[in-house]
Order: structure tokens, then C-alpha cells, then sequence
């Protein structure tokens, strides 16, 4: 049985009319429509996962939540937290939920003694360091992961690059190879957690389109890095539900 992990504040569900936005030209701010107490509103909302592959694009079905404090900067009273598939599937598409996640479902459970947050160790910033139940230390990066190559199938990354032959993310990349070092060189658990923020997810691989992760993606788990999965599943009333958590399984 799925475990409830959080409830989002009240969500209001909204439709991008164009990203970026014609106002502001950051590709992280998004025009959207929504109807708030019976009133049509046109407004920006913040994107903090860029397109993920059309859920936060043009004609995109997202549920946003409005900004407790907005900065004097800011150009946005809302963030765009979810989206809706065309199969009505609630996807998590703000990177940051998945750290809220790993932190409800497995920071603050008997697996976990103290843990502390985004520590900066050798080349990287870890979301999570601390100690286990079992007194050995850990290194925990983790990455959120809302989309899909195949039908149930999850994969991570996805993006765009500055030019041809480049990875995805170096700072991902970056993220594996300061893990392969400290699971060489020290007594703590390296660890990655990729988080799958859609309940048609069952399984997870390194992406096919980018050579360069998935080829140290293996590598770091050959030199031992612990590579976790973290499946979740989200409803239209920002409720989360923990469905599983696993050692990565090769998909045959």
C-alpha cells in the first residue's frame, strides 16, 4: 500500500499560454490562464523544470501553487509544481519536490539517525548527508525523474545541450564523479537517488541519449555507488504517495 508522504498547499490547476513568457523572456517564467474563484486570471507563474518534453510547454495542463512571499525580484505570484498528461497522469515537474520527497519518505524514517542538508563536499553540493540507523556515514545526491522513453519505463536525462556531443548535465555528471571518489577513498555510503514522480513508472534507466551519463552511470556503480530508486505517485489534490524505493534494477 502506497504511503502518503506530504500534501502540497492548495493547488490551482492552469493552462500555459506561452513559455517563456511574452512580459518576462527567462525561460523559467511561464504565461498561464486559471480561474480563481469564478475570475479568469492571465498571469506568470514560475517553471522551475523548464519544458520537460511538453508538460510545461504551450497548451500544457498544470497545477500551480501561489507564492507564500514574493520577492522584490520576482515577477511571479505562482510556481507551477505538476502536470497533467493527455492520459491524465499527475506528474511532479518541479525539481525540488523530489528533495522534499526523499526527505519525508526516507530522511525521516527509522533508516535514517541525523541527516543535514545541501553540504558542499569535494567538487559537489549533496542534497543529504548524515548517518544511517547502522552508524555509517552517507553521501546522498538525489534526482528528479518525470519522464518516460517507453511505457513504464523512466529515464534520466533529459534536456537540452549547448552543443552536439555535450552531455545533458554536467553537474549531474559532476554529482557521479565526486560519488565514485568518495565511495573510493573514505568508509561512507556514496549514494544516488533518482526519484520517479509518476505512478506509470515501474522501472528506470540512464538515458540512451546521452552516451556520456549513462557510460558513468555504470561506472559509478561498479566502484560502488549505491544507486537507489524512488517511486512516487501524485494526485490533481497535491497529495504524494511513496509506492516504492529499490535498489536499481537492470531493465531486461
Amino acid at each position: 500500500m502506497a504511503k502518503h508522504l506530504f500534501t502540497l498547499p492548495q493547488l490551482y490547476r492552469a493552462k500555459v499560454i506561452k513559455r517563456p513568457s511574452s512580459t518576462c523572456k527567462s525561460p523559467y517564467v511561464a504565461d498561464v490562464q486559471l480561474i480563481v474563484d469564478g475570475v479568469e486570471i492571465f498571469t506568470m507563474a514560475h517553471a522551475p523544470a523548464l519544458g520537460c518534453d511538453g508538460l510545461c510547454d504551450k497548451g500544457a495542463t498544470v497545477l500551480i501553487s501561489k507564492l507564500e512571499k514574493k520577492s522584490k525580484t520576482s515577477v511571479c505570484e505562482y510556481r507551477i509544481e505538476l502536470a497533467e498528461t493527455k492520459e491524465k497522469i499527475i506528474v511532479g515537474i518541479n525539481p525540488k519536490l523530489a528533495e522534499k520527497i526523499v526527505e519525508e519518505g526516507i530522511m525521516k524514517s527509522e533508516m535514517t539517525k541525523s541527516y543535514k542538508r545541501e553540504k558542499t563536499i569535494l567538487n559537489s553540493r549533496f542534497d543529504f548527508v548524515g548517518c544511517g540507523s547502522d552508524d555509517r556515514n552517507f553521501v546522498l545526491e538525489v534526482k528528479t525523474v518525470p519522464l518516460l522513453v517507453e511505457p513504464k519505463v523512466a529515464f534520466f536525462p533529459h534536456g537540452y545541450r549547448k552543443k552536439k556531443g555535450d552531455a545533458v548535465s554536467p553537474r549531474a555528471l559532476k554529482h557521479l564523479d565526486d560519488l565514485i571518489q568518495i565511495s573510493k577513498e573514505s568508509d561512507a555510503r556514496a549514494m544516488m537517488c533518482y526519484v520517479i514522480q509518476r505512478g506509470d513508472a515501474d522501472s528506470f534507466v540512464p538515458s540512451e541519449t546521452d552516451p556520456i551519463y549513462k557510460a558513468k552511470f555504470y561506472q559509478a556503480k561498479e566502484e560502488g555507488v549505491i544507486m537507489k530508486n524512488l517511486y512516487v505517485e501524485w494526485n490533481d489534490k497535491g497529495e504524494c504517495f511513496m509506492r516504492d524505493y529499490r535498489d536499481y534494477l537492470e531493465v531486461k
